[in-house]
């Protein structure tokens, strides 16, 4: 049995995101992974991901604390 993870740091600068969201997108469909985390996500990013199809298999757990000062 194999258990497949993801970690992704998507970058949280609005340089190319929706692009960027799509890309990242793909290889989650490509790869098909059982857990995935992502860091330095942003609502907008967030949003561009969770529109995606491949993300309706998936729950979502989102941290709301600040981040480290």
């Amino acid at each position: 049995m194999k258990l497949r993870i993801l970690t992704f740091n998507v970058f949280f600068d609005e340089v190319a995101r929706s692009v960027r969201m799509k890309a990242i997108g793909r290889f989650v469909e490509r790869t098909r992974p059982a857990v995935i985390g992502f860091q330095e996500v942003t609502r907008d990013a967030l949003a561009l991901l969770k529109a995606q199809s491949w993300a309706k298999f998936y729950d979502c757990s989102v941290d709301t604390a600040p981040p480290f000062q």
